[in-house]
């Protein structure tokens, strides 16, 4: 594994040979990691971890996923370059998406957020470690997910 940590299997089953996991998943979900804090990331947390360089309000960005969950139009959340036609039938090319669950938490660093607390010469200042959550049955193209 490239990087220790970036997938973890918890299930393997038996499928029939058309199963395809793309499009016959029951549900997915995404977990982002966010650092913040002024302090610039170090050469182990670069490209794990989204940086804000500001404090981060944990209450309103609670808040904040709150108002998202449920059945909604998120058509202002998917790529510029997805123009789907809304069709009330057809599931696929509708901007509506049920979200069943978006939420953030602030978690102790671990060593995949490798952060001293402290002061002095090679410390480097603690970052405060956010796990973002979002689980649906599907998302819009770029609504989540790697860019």
């Amino acid at each position: 594994m490239k990087n220790e940590g970036d997938v973890i299997v918890i299930d393997v089953r038996c499928v029939p040979p058309d199963f395809h996991s793309r499009y016959k998943a029951q549900e997915r979900t995404y977990f982002y990691r966010l650092l913040s804090g002024p302090e610039l990331l170090s050469s182990f947390e670069k490209d794990r971890a989204w940086h804000v360089p500001e404090d981060l309000d944990l209450l309103a960005m609670q808040k904040a996923c709150s108002v998202l969950v449920g059945h909604h139009d998120f058509s202002s959340f998917r790529a510029a370059g997805c123009q789907v036609v809304h069709h009330l039938l057809d599931d696929a090319n509708s901007p509506i998406r049920t979200l069943d669950e978006l939420c953030v938490s602030e978690v102790p660093p671990t060593p995949y957020f490798p952060s001293i607390a402290g002061q002095g010469f090679g410390i480097r200042r603690r970052h405060r470690c956010f796990v973002v959550t979002a689980r649906a049955r599907s998302f819009l193209y770029h609504q989540v997910g790697p860019r």
